[in-house]
């Protein structure tokens, strides 16, 4: 993903343009001063798994939006990490799973074709899921259906982190034969224990990072956070709020459009679409006399104002498009 370097960066709001040529060859080299070490590392991994919440902590920034629902990822986002001597461009993805329909077949491809274009890969896991009745299931158990896919699918990656997230829910006596079945099924990876929700062990992770990725100076500036613009992010905070608020029906049937979106001195003001493919839909997320959906306005918009850091307005509409997450030229309009 090392061709990335030449792109426009957005955010916080303002347009980079970075240049990767190379520093002249009669520039002083000072010995004493610290290795650096920069690249990309993808965060790949089954749904909920805890991709999401481990950018976000790492970056100390909600950026990518989180639910308990399945699939709440559906793109793509990189983010921008800087430490001592260090720059990670995260790249969170998609769940890995088995896909149903176009839209979901997608997804999975883009986490699938992320691990071929990283610097490294960090499979995320949930290790809560790994303990029965207060032990360690089994190598054979852990290791069916989707841990050994994932597994199978990462087994030749040299440059491999493999992240036990969610420790906190289960006790430290069960960590190392935890660990010891995986680091016997992939003897190559950088083992890192640690709960992304509480934000403990991501300094072992981050010193972790820097084994695995080649030295080399940031390939972004030190104040860019991430490539996503201003409308993906506010699309993605309203979808958030969708899966938060309403029941499992609806998520999956949703997507959200930015179709209006305005600088005024006084504020932004940005006018969305939110689509779906039933009508029985539609009037949940209206909800009656339109609770739903001013809940859902109400929430997203906090969080705009305090991510785009000025007043906003809101606005929202709901329509029905049959089968659009079927549809390869709407999937298309969408980003997919």
């Amino acid at each position: 993903m090392r061709d990335r370097l030449d792109c426009a960066v957005i955010f916080p709001f303002a347009e980079y343009r970075m240049s990767n040529q190379e520093t002249p060859m009669t520039e002083s080299i000072d010995a004493t001063e610290p290795t650096k070490h920069s690249g990309f590392v993808g965060l790949v991994g089954l749904p909920n798994a805890g991709k999401s919440t481990l950018m976000n902590g790492a970056l100390q920034v909600k950026l990518s939006i989180v639910s308990n629902k399945p699939q709440t990822t559906r793109n793509r986002i990189l983010g921008v990490l800087n430490a001592p001597n260090l720059q990670v461009a995260l790249v969170d993805t998609p769940g890995i799973h088995r896909a149903r329909g176009r839209m979901h077949s997608t997804m999975v491809q883009a986490a699938k074709d992320t691990i071929g274009e990283v610097d490294a890969a960090c499979w995320v896991v949930d290790a809560s899921w790994l303990i029965k009745k207060g032990q360690v299931m089994p190598a054979e158990t852990i290791f069916s259906k989707g841990l050994k896919y994932m597994a199978n699918l990462l087994e030749k990656e040299k440059n491999l982190v493999v992240v036990l997230n969610k420790i906190d829910l289960f006790p430290k006596h069960l960590l190392l034969p935890l660990m010891a079945i995986f680091q016997e099924r992939l003897p190559q990876a950088h083992l890192v224990p640690l709960s992304a929700k509480n934000k403990d062990g991501l300094e072992v992770l981050f010193e972790v990072f820097k084994q695995v990725l080649p030295e080399g100076e940031p390939l972004y500036p030190d104040d860019v956070l991430t490539d996503q613009t201003e409308r993906f992010l506010a699309a993605e905070r309203i979808r958030e709020k969708v899966f938060l608020l309403t029941n499992q029906e609806v998520p999956y049937s949703v997507a959200v459009e930015i179709q209006g979106f305005k600088e005024t001195p006084k504020r932004t003001e940005i006018y969305a679409r939110i689509w779906v493919e039933k009508e029985s839909q539609k009037g949940i997320l209206i909800g009656k006399k339109g609770a739903k959906i001013k809940m859902i306005g109400s929430q997203a918009r906090q969080e705009l104002q305090e991510l785009f850091g000025r007043r906003l307005h809101l606005d929202l509409i709901v329509s029905v498009r049959d089968n659009w997450s079927n549809d390869p030229r709407r999937l298309r309009e969408l980003g997919f």
